[in-house]
């Protein structure tokens, strides 16, 4: 399993997607003040994503995460996030509740140009010839 753009912020109980969620919506994207929502935003309209779809799937986000459930997930599994993730965090910290977590930063990238990146391919595959 490998679980990208995700990390030690994914354990923390006070994350709020409010901001990203009503960056998302809004029909004027000018008055974005989150510069992390607005890089979302920003993300969403130069790929052409469904606005509306991707609130929807921040709104999932509010949700407690259930960290208990990660020390039972007997796959091994790669957590990458770049070095420069604010948005996820540092990836060893969730690998570590995993029985065979294993972490990967990705140097100089942010949560938008990490899995984009050579070097976060190259780990994929390298995890996946092991």
């Amino acid at each position: 399993i490998v679980a990208a753009g995700v990390g030690a912020k994914l354990l923390d109980p006070k994350r709020d997607p409010g901001p990203v969620i009503e960056a998302l919506l809004t029909d004027d994207p000018s008055g974005i003040e989150d510069k992390g929502a607005l890089l979302f935003r920003t993300f969403a309209d130069q790929n052409k994503q469904d606005r509306e779809a991707l609130a929807a799937c921040f709104e999932a986000v509010r949700a407690p995460f259930p960290v208990g459930g990660l020390s039972r997930i007997t796959r091994p599994v790669l957590v990458v996030a770049g070095e420069a993730d604010v948005q996820a965090g540092a990836p060893g910290p969730l690998a570590e509740r995993m029985p065979k977590g294993e972490a990967f930063t990705v140097p100089k990238r942010d949560h938008m140009k990490t899995v984009g990146d050579r070097a976060y391919k190259e780990a994929v595959l390298g995890f996946f010839a092991e």
